[in-house]
């Protein structure tokens, strides 16, 4: 999913991919049972995990039988470049929808973004600011959507290059 590939969505298309988006993020926001959460806690976490997944691989299908090119996961979003560039193509994707009545706020999205940010922010020890009221509306993800871009973009940049360049043996 890139920005110029939202940009060419149907409207239908659009609605679709932001509902199947929010069903796959919610599926992978779900936290995990641990040890200290009692008996139970496991079954329970597993069960609601594997509902998740499988209204997620429903809708999945179904996007994929309607719409071509299918929709593919993002596998790596693990790095500033990787997640400015998928919080680009959310961000143009919800513009694209913003004032469909069908489509709901799509808050797992939104979520799932500043998880990644927040994974991102540990690992390269630089803080990530968050806004001041989550967002509740289309419009105000849109904007949480554009400062994440932007803070990635910030941490791209401040990056050491990696040499690509092989030694000579």
């Amino acid at each position: 999913m890139t920005e110029r590939s939202v940009e060419r969505l149907d409207p239908a298309q659009a609605r679709d991919l932001v509902r199947l988006t929010d069903r796959e993020a919610r599926w992978e926001n779900l936290p995990r049972a641990t040890p200290f959460d009692g008996p139970g806690a496991a079954v329970a976490d597993l069960r609601e995990r594997q509902r998740a997944y499988d209204e997620f691989t429903a809708a999945l299908a179904g996007y994929n039988r309607r719409f071509r090119p299918g929709y593919a996961s993002e596998v790596q979003l693990n790095t500033p470049l990787r997640l400015g560039l998928w919080c680009r193509a959310v961000r143009c994707l919800l513009a694209r929808v913003e004032h469909d009545p069908e489509v709901r706020f799509p808050d797992e999205l939104v979520a799932k973004a500043y998880r990644l940010a927040a994974r991102i922010a540990g690992r390269v020890n630089k803080d990530l600011v968050h806004p001041t009221e989550p967002p509740t509306s289309t419009r105000a993800a849109v904007e949480a959507l554009d400062g994440l871009v932007r803070w990635c973009d910030e941490v791209a940049a401040d990056a050491p290059v990696r040499s690509t360049a092989v030694a000579a043996i």
